[in-house]
This record gives C-alpha cells, sequence and structure tokens, in this order.
C-alpha cells in the first residue's frame, strides 16, 4: 500500500510539473551583422543572426523562413517584399546572408524570421530593423569639412562658403535648420579620419579627461677602458641606478556656443615626481706600479664608492578660456575674430644627498682594496670608525626649488579674400621665474633670483587655394625657449653617460626665434597628401650646451647663450592609403627633411 502510494505521488509530481513546463518555442535576440537594429550598414548583402529558446531541453532548429521589407506594413501583410527566403531546411542561425532584391543607399528596412524545430513551429519573431550607409564613393555629395579660419598658422586653408580642406580635422560643423511639421526621421552621415563627435541640438559639452603615467627603470651600467685625462690607467666604472617617474595630468574643460560665437575654457593641474633612492656609483682603477705585489690588479680607492639620493617633486596648475565669432556673417565677407587667455603657476623642489665610503688602510687587512666590493669590501666586519666608514659628503648647494608664472593672451583674424585667406595674430607672454639656489655646504642660506620677460610673438599664415586639390603656404612667427630651472640653477649633478658634472648657469638668457616657411600641399584623394616645404630659422641667443674645462682633465658640462644661429632645409611629408591594394583602413605616411645648421658664438663664450 506505502508502495502504491509512493508511486502514485511520483507520477503526479511528473505530471503537474509536464503540465506546468512551458512548450512554447519562441525566437529571440535578432541581430544584423551581429548588432541590434543597426544604422549605417554598408555591405550589399547583411547577415541576419537570431536565437530560439523553450522551456523543454533538446531543442534544435530543422528549417528557417526570412522575410525583408521595406516598410513595418508591408513586412505584416507580406505584400511587396525584397525578399523572402522560403522554407530553408537548415540549422543555420548565424550570419545568414541577404538574398533579395538589391538594397538602395539611405533605405531603412525591416526583417522577421519564423523557425521550425523537433518541438514544433515558432510565430513570426518581432520585427528587426536596419538601415544602409551610403554604398557608392559618388553619392558622397559633401566635400570634407574645414575651418572657415585658422585657429593655429598653417593648420588649415579656405574660403567662408567654399570647398574647404585642411591638414587637420575640423573642430566644428554647424548647421541650422526650422521645419513645421514633427522630424520623423533625421539621418547625418560621417566620414571622417581619426575620432570624431556629433552633437544634434548641442550648445553645451563638458570634458573631464585624467591621465596617470608610473615607469621604473632599474638600470647596471659597467664602464671598462682607458682613462687619458690627468693620466693613462686602466679604470673600471660601475653604476647601479633605479629611477621611479610619476605623472598625472587632470583636465575639465568646456565648449559652448552661444548666439554671437563660441566660447571654449579648460582648468588643469599635473603633477611629476622623479625619484632615485639609491644611485651608486663604484670607481676601481689598475695598478700600475711595476713590481707592487698587486700590480695589474683593480684597487678602489677613497670616495670611490658613492651613494646619490634624489627627488624632484613639480606641480602646474594651468587656466584657459578662448573666444571666437564670426562677423558680417552671411555676407560674401566674413572674418573671423579669435582671442584668448591663458595662465599657468608651475613650482619645483629639488633635493640631494651624497654620501662616500671612506677607510683607513691600517686597520683592515693589506688587500682590502683589492677585493670585490660586494662581497670582500662591503661587509659589516669591516665598519667601523678607524675602519670603513660612511661619509656625508652632502652639499646643499646641489639643490633647488622655484616657481614660475606664465601669463598670456592672444588676438587673431582670419580674412578670407576669395581664393586667398590671411590669419594675422599676436600672443603677448609675461613670465616670472623665481628660483632659490642655497648658498652653503651644509646650512640652508638661501638667495633668489628672479627671471622676467614680456614679449610679443607676432605671426601671419597666408594660403592660396589654387583649385580643389593644390594649395600654397607661406607663414612667418616669432617664438621664444626660455631657460628651465635645471638650466639656470647653479646646482652640480654627476652624469654617468657624460662621464662629466653637469651644471647650470645663472646668467642665461631667453633666445628668441624667427620662424619662416613656404609650403606646397596636393590632395590627390579623400584622406592622401603630399607636401614639400622649405623653412629658415634665425636664433637669437640661442642655449646651447658647452663644456668647461675643471683642470687636471676634467670637464664639467654647462649652458651658454650662443650670439646668434641659423638653420634651414626643405621637408617631404606623403601619406598615401593602400586601398589599392586591398588594404581598406591602412595608409602609408612618409616623412623626411634634410637641414643644415651653423651656430655662432661670441668672442667672449669662447
Amino acid at each position: 500500500m506505502k508502495k502504491t502510494a509512493l508511486l502514485l505521488l511520483v507520477a503526479l509530481v511528473l505530471g503537474w510539473a509536464g503540465c506546468s513546463s512551458d512548450s512554447t518555442v519562441e525566437v529571440k535576440n535578432l541581430r544584423l551583422e551581429m548588432k541590434e537594429n543597426p544604422l549605417g550598414i554598408n555591405v550589399t548583402q547583411p547577415r541576419f543572426s537570431w536565437q530560439i529558446a523553450s522551456g523543454k531541453p533538446d531543442l534544435k532548429q530543422t528549417a528557417y523562413q526570412i522575410q525583408v521589407a521595406a516598410s513595418p506594413e508591408q513586412l505584416e501583410s507580406g505584400d511587396g517584399l525584397l525578399w523572402d527566403s522560403g522554407v530553408v531546411r537548415s540549422d543555420e542561425s548565424v550570419l545568414v546572408p541577404y538574398a533579395g532584391k538589391a538594397l538602395e543607399s539611405g533605405k531603412l528596412y525591416y526583417w522577421r524570421v519564423k523557425l521550425t524545430t523537433n518541438q514544433g513551429d515558432t510565430p513570426w519573431s518581432d520585427a528587426g530593423s536596419w538601415s544602409m550607409a551610403l554604398l557608392d564613393d559618388s553619392e558622397w555629395k559633401a566635400t570634407w569639412i574645414g575651418e572657415d579660419s585658422l585657429s593655429n598658422p598653417g593648420e588649415e586653408v579656405g574660403v567662408a562658403g567654399g570647398n574647404n580642406k585642411t591638414r587637420l580635422a575640423a573642430r566644428y560643423l554647424r548647421k541650422e535648420f526650422t521645419t513645421d511639421r514633427a522630424v520623423e526621421r533625421a539621418v547625418l552621415y560621417i566620414s571622417g579620419l581619426g575620432s570624431y563627435e556629433a552633437y544634434l541640438n548641442g550648445k553645451n559639452r563638458y570634458y573631464f579627461r585624467n591621465i596617470f603615467n608610473q615607469i621604473g627603470q632599474d638600470k647596471l651600467t659597467l664602464r671598462e677602458g682607458w682613462q687619458n685625462m690627468s693620466s693613462l690607467y686602466i679604470q673600471e666604472k660601475t653604476e647601479y641606478c633605479y629611477t621611479s617617474r610619476s605623472t598625472y595630468s587632470g583636465q575639465i574643460a568646456g565648449v559652448h556656443t552661444l548666439e554671437l560665437g563660441t566660447l571654449d575654457w579648460d582648468a588643469g593641474y599635473s603633477y611629476a615626481d622623479k625619484n632615485q633612492p639609491d644611485r651608486r656609483i663604484v670607481n676601481r682603477q689598475e695598478n700600475d706600479m711595476v713590481g707592487d705585489a698587486h700590480y695589474g690588479q683593480m684597487q678602489i680607492d677613497q670616495n670611490e664608492i658613492r651613494r646619490d639620493f634624489m627627488k624632484l617633486r613639480e606641480h602646474i596648475a594651468s587656466a584657459g578660456i578662448n573666444y571666437s565669432c564670426t562677423l558680417r556673417e552671411g555676407s560674401s565677407f566674413a572674418p573671423e575674430l579669435k582671442v584668448g587667455l591663458y595662465g599657468e603657476y608651475r613650482t619645483r623642489d629639488y633635493r640631494t644627498r651624497a654620501y662616500f665610503y671612506r677607510f683607513d688602510t691600517d686597520n683592515l687587512p693589506a688587500d682590502f682594496a683589492y677585493g670585490d666590493v660586494i662581497d670582500d669590501i662591503l661587509q659589516d666586519g669591516n665598519y667601523g670608525a678607524d675602519k670603513l666608514y660612511i661619509y656625508d659628503d652632502s652639499d646643499n648647494r646641489n639643490s633647488y626649488k622655484g616657481d614660475n608664472i606664465l601669463t598670456a593672451a592672444y588676438a587673431g583674424i582670419d580674412l578670407p579674400f576669395g581664393r586667398w585667406n590671411v590669419y594675422a595674430g599676436v600672443r603677448f607672454e609675461y613670465s616670472r621665474m623665481a628660483l632659490t639656489s642655497y648658498t652653503k655646504i651644509k646650512d640652508w642660506d638661501s638667495e633668489t633670483r628672479n627671471y622676467t620677460h614680456a614679449d610679443p610673438f607676432p605671426s601671419v599664415n597666408v594660403t592660396y587655394r589654387i583649385n580643389d586639390k593644390h594649395l600654397l603656404r607661406a607663414a612667418y612667427g616669432m617664438s621664444t625657449n626660455r631657460p628651465e630651472f635645471r638650466e639656470v640653477s647653479p646646482s652640480v649633478y654627476y652624469d654617468f653617460d657624460l662621464f662629466s658634472d653637469v651644471k647650470g648657469n645663472a646668467d642665461l638668457k631667453a633666445a628668441y626665434i624667427q620662424n619662416a616657411d613656404l609650403r606646397w600641399e596636393w590632395y590627390p584623394a579623400a584622406g592622401e597628401g603630399i607636401s614639400v616645404a622649405v623653412f629658415y630659422k634665425h636664433f637669437r641667443n640661442p642655449i646651447e650646451t658647452a663644456i668647461l674645462d675643471a683642470g687636471s682633465g676634467s670637464y664639467t658640462y654647462t649652458f651658454e647663450n650662443a650670439d646668434r644661429a641659423n638653420l634651414y632645409g626643405v621637408e617631404l611629408d606623403v601619406k598615401k592609403n593602400l586601398d589599392f591594394m586591398g588594404m581598406r583602413n591602412f595608409s602609408v605616411v612618409l616623412n623626411g627633411s634634410l637641414m643644415k645648421s651653423r651656430v655662432d658664438f661670441d668672442d667672449e663664450s669662447l
């Protein structure tokens, strides 16, 4: 009786479970080219994919039927179909190609599918959709977008309302329109190199960007050879050095479209850190005393094992604002005015410490100086006030700190004259750098020296559009190269690669550069370009590396102002698409230049 009741209970449970199971088979997750209702499909035979599901196991598709129409109504009624695959005996459900009437550029299409399975037939799926892109290059009626005015010298060319072409990407395209009816569908076709963004009815944009970079380098350098500075002998010099560099940059920015122009702004903060926690330098030389018991062996001398510690921190805060507007907008002559302000505050703190190992040979083994530095010399048993000890050779004069304030303002105007385009502007900069140096070896007495510069920098850029494919540019501009903190600091740093000390020059002056160039540009096809340029630069007070004879055959590298310098040359740029090789979206870029320069020092610097 109990056995019978148990069997009945099991049967009831199984029966209930079977009755309650969902036996419906459905089609879901319709995809075209692996995308859900995609826009801008550029293949003439797009591929369909779907999934099937039911509440029962062992579900298998045995056939499918796909229908495609130009409207939801035609798809529902089955009239005027562009494609009806009919019942296809197949279990394929991924990337089934379209095989109906030719699809047209820019059109919107709808599709559905129903299936036959081992668990029964499905109803028609919900309708999916997709739109076609422009399928032929000849259908692109628009021209390449360029700015109607120059942002920077040499950046772009064109005239308002003309066929603008630029070497760099366009910043903005604005097109206003009004309609007295509701918009049912609107499509924007975009083709561009690199990245681009599109906004509809957007007048304000905000950005927040951050980047952090951490680099660590562990380096061992061994130098062996003849030393022939103070005397001739064989030398072995080794540097063990770990360097850590950390950088962070954050920026918040905004772009605002106003009734009378465009306003953009940004504010940022940057941080840089360089750390050498324990740079070790060991110098050994050959015993060249003939007849000595250790003749020909490498030995260590006083102060030839050194350890350096260095830390540099830099903080930069900056902010800028720019405004541009078109004057006489809508007329044949519509100049564009651009103005802007920029400010930057920078601080730097550079600290060093240095130690030497010294030893008293009277209290150490006779062959102490000839042993291995790690295994024999730097051992616990050798340390002591009258044996091997560490000497603090830190010189506070090799540390410094400083701050720099930079403010700038600019104004420029872009003047379109038919095939000619002229940009003229001027940038005024004020810079004050304060460097605090320490005047004593052990104390932190200091003195501060200020370096102040107030300079205007004019520029002009003239472009002549020969035709839609050929441009001719001529540009002139003035710039500067102001000394950096390390270049004016009297601090001394031993550069192992140079085998010498490097020292700044507190009397450095800013260099000023006159720049002129003439460039021909040819754009044979979209995304392709060839340019040939000749250029000339004249430097006044250029900052150059100089070598000072420190005596005893040693040298110190420093920085000096030359009297003048000249540089001229020719440059070739080529960019070619590889479509003709069957490599779409690939291109090759070639660049080459030939330059000749001359630096003239005055008699005093020599």
